[in-house]
């Protein structure tokens, strides 16, 4: 059996002396890593903890804006349903007694003149009757509507021209239209600014064209005052 020297002593004294440093040094060195590792976890829910309470001011907002907008849609909806219900026919009794008809389109007045208080048969001239209607009209227009705009429409029955310059009822009642929109300008003050003048001929009857009373209704100027 041999006897350690002190050449094999050295070494191993010194392999000791190194695990126990690493003994040593290794509980310290795994605590510091797991103090790093729960700092950074109490980071991250510091992180989320504010991101959430971000979120939650967030959603808290947009259910404002949700409930404003909602509320902004409800009152629109009641103005369109108020704008869009029919007004009532107002009273121009005026008009009506000297053989007019006035109604209602919607939001729009109409004021039917007859052509029979206004014109010869074939004829675009205004006749005398014809022109103290347009006097009436012309009237209301200034008193009660004096910025609407006024569609000036002429309208035939369907018996065409024969013994006129008018080659259709087209022709003729664009200038029967054109025959009351000069008197209301020229003659009653009306501003033509607000004047629209249109001739449909027979194509938008209010009556049937196989009666002698409906031809009667269908041969007409209508005023449309539209309110802008």
């Amino acid at each position: 059996m041999s006897v350690p020297t002190s050449r094999t002593v050295a070494p191993r004294r010194s392999r000791l002396l190194a695990l126990a440093v690493v003994a040593l040094v290794a509980p310290f060195t795994s605590g510091c890593a797991t103090q790093q590792a729960l700092q950074a976890y109490q980071d991250e829910v510091i992180t989320l903890r504010d991101e959430n309470s971000r979120l939650k001011s967030e959603k808290l907002e947009l259910e404002r804006q949700v409930n404003t907008y909602e509320s902004e849609l409800s009152s629109l909806d009641a103005r369109l349903r108020d704008a869009s219900a029919p007004l009532p026919t107002p009273n121009f009794s005026e008009l009506t007694n000297a053989g007019m008809e006035v109604s209602m389109r919607g939001q729009d007045l109409v004021i039917s003149i007859p052509a029979g208080i206004t014109f010869a048969s074939g004829s675009a001239s205004l006749s005398p009757g014809g022109q103290d209607a347009v006097r009436l009209v012309a009237t209301r227009l200034r008193n009660e509507y004096p910025s609407a705009e006024y569609w000036i429409e002429g309208h035939t029955d369907t018996d065409q021209p024969t013994k006129s310059k008018f080659s259709s009822n087209r022709e003729l009642s664009i200038a029967r239209a054109r025959s009351v929109h000069s008197f209301l300008v020229e003659q009653c003050s009306v501003s033509d600014a607000n004047c629209i003048v249109a001739g449909h001929g027979e194509y938008r009857p209010i009556a049937d064209n196989s009666s002698a009373g409906g031809k009667a209704r269908n041969r007409r100027v209508e005023i449309v005052v539209h309110r802008r």
